[in-house]
């Protein structure tokens, strides 16, 4: 079979990833020995599902849904997936568990899912508009270029999606895929979280595009990018580990909250090496070490209890830059 015709029969899609294609499905069974299919690991399955029981139109998938609430192993072929107006059952699927459904370079338009799992399935080109999904999430599902436009979903919904370590230009996309239709349909609370796995998703982009510079770097003079790449990777991980990246503020109180508790208890434990003292009492309890650490943290420094000794001065001093960070 020339390359043109396995094209044809298997719906190729260049993808410009790891994998040069992915497959809506194989209709002639096993890919041919020594294809560039027959090469790939049993994990590629996340590109392509092969095997698959053909849906010609609409009719047969509600159908499908109607006997069972759980459907597998089926290719959809129309080219939309939507509600017929009179009949407004078929806008609403409730409770039903898709496992290896292919909806790739599907228009899926006025559906609303409520209760429901997609595992293993394809949305590769599929665009989803005027859809809600309430209660749904998605598993080891494939959503390269998928389009969202106008739909209510939550973004925590594809957290076990992706895979971080393979698929980061994917999780990139329908982030912002997200964070797009959030912000146009001013749904506030899913647009931070949006924003949010966005972000962290540029991370993960970033440490494996760090990966692949480290195995070139014997190939030409790539340290300055690397070395740029890495600043960058940092910057990404600080913000978001300890500030929450400015959009989650329960990370940033947490950090706040560590950091008040550590100091404090090192205040407390080594006032003596810092030669901490309350004046006039040379008395120094709980109380003195707490207040000592959020006036040295805020940079407010009332003077009444100063450290002695050289290593408690440059403690301080410590504990003033990281509150001027910190706040």
């Amino acid at each position: 079979m020339s390359t043109r015709a396995l094209h044809e029969a298997n719906h190729l899609i260049p993808l410009g990833l790891d994998f040069p294609f992915i497959v809506r499905q194989c209709p002639f069974g096993t890919p041919p020995a020594g294809s560039r299919l027959d090469q790939m690991s049993d994990n590629d399955s996340f590109f392509y599902l092969d095997g698959l029981e053909e849906l010609t139109d609409q009719k047969a998938l509600y159908c499908r849904l109607d006997e069972s609430p759980r459907i597998s192993g089926m290719l959809y072929r129309p080219k939309r997936l939507r509600p017929n107006k009179p009949n407004k059952e078929e806008g609403r699927i409730q409770g039903k568990e898709f496992f290896r459904i292919s909806f790739s370079k599907t228009k899926v338009d006025g559906i609303v899912f409520r209760n429901c799992k997609f595992e293993n399935c394809l949305f590769i080109g599929s665009e989803i508009t005027n859809c809600e999904f309430h209660e749904c999430y998605f598993v080891n599902t494939n959503t390269h270029k998928i389009i969202i436009n106008n739909t209510y979903i939550d973004p925590e919904c594809f957290d076990k999606s992706l895979d971080r370590k393979l698929h980061q230009n994917i999780g990139v996309h329908l982030y912002q895929m997200l964070l797009r239709n959030s912000r146009d349909m001013e749904q506030v609370e899913f647009q931070r979280d949006a924003h949010f796995l966005f972000l962290r998703w540029k991370r993960y982009q970033d440490l494996y595009e760090i990966s692949e510079l480290w195995k070139k770097r014997k190939l030409g003079n790539i340290y300055r990018h690397l070395i740029k790449r890495i600043s960058i990777f940092l910057r990404r991980w600080v913000l978001e580990k300890i500030f929450g990246s400015g959009i989650r503020i329960s990370i940033y109180l947490r950090t706040t909250g560590l950091t008040i508790l550590m100091c404090f208890l090192i205040n407390y434990m080594c006032h003596n090496t810092f030669g901490l003292s309350h004046e006039p009492s040379s008395y120094f309890g709980i109380a003195d070490a707490l207040y000592f650490t959020v006036i040295s943290l805020t940079t407010l420094g009332y003077g009444d209890i100063v450290p002695t000794t050289s290593i408690g001065q440059f403690w301080a001093m410590f504990q003033s830059v990281l509150g001027f960070c910190l706040f």
